[in-house]
């Protein structure tokens, strides 16, 4: 069938246009779910939320609003040097929720092992997770990419993919900057648009598994 991934190339962060399959986002949130380590959370959290790296493991509950169901990264974080404003979809909400519970009121850092540090990126967990998921040549970043994908399958529109991955412009490029004069997405749309591509990503973890 067509490619979903060449509709996603208006979105562009690096020279790269890896994504995961449906299938393969299946197998990587069952292995992932695992483990409580706080690397498997963050990992869910960054597909769920289509963050940076960066921005995933150094969340601090300050970001978070949990009864609004928000994460603002600030602009001292934000590569493009605003505030990003993250919609939490109910998986990305419960899993912040279970950090919670585990984490002490008096630490600040979300993903942090005793939430004292920003979480350390131990790259050979996430190698074990692909190996075990029996998937190759992705890296972190592509969790967002994915996300991305995810949208586009879910039918949102360009302009509120743009926004919802905090692209400074309000769109990609090209022909998708040139939307996003005429469209400017409100937060209830980039809301629906994180629910839209959870419940796709949700709907994989069940499936049986493609053969290959």
């Amino acid at each position: 069938g067509r490619n979903p991934v060449a509709r996603v190339r208006k979105f562009p962060e690096e020279s790269r246009s890896r994504v995961l399959s449906l299938d393969e986002i299946g197998r990587f949130l069952r292995v992932a779910r695992q483990s409580t380590h706080p690397l498997n959370a963050a990992i869910q959290f960054a597909l769920f939320t289509g963050a940076r790296r960066s921005n995933v493991t150094s969340a601090e509950w300050a970001e978070i609003d949990l009864e609004g169901r928000l994460w603002t990264i600030p602009a001292s974080k934000a590569k493009g040097k605003k505030d990003i404003r993250i919609p939490l979809s109910p998986r990305a909400l419960e899993i912040v929720q279970e950090r919670r519970r585990t984490i002490p009121m008096d630490r600040p850092f979300v993903f942090g092992i005793t939430g004292q540090k920003p979480l350390a990126f131990a790259r050979r967990i996430w190698t074990a997770i692909l190996r075990d998921a029996e998937i190759t040549g992705v890296t972190p970043h592509d969790l967002r990419r994915t996300l991305a994908t995810c949208m586009v399958l879910a039918n949102v529109q360009s302009a509120v993919i743009s926004k919802a991955l905090g692209h400074s412009n309000g769109a990609g490029s090209g022909g998708a900057a040139i939307t996003g004069v005429y469209m400017r997405p409100g937060d209830e749309e980039v809301r629906r648009a994180f629910e839209a591509a959870a419940l796709l990503i949700e709907g994989t973890v069940n499936q049986p598994r493609a053969q290959r």
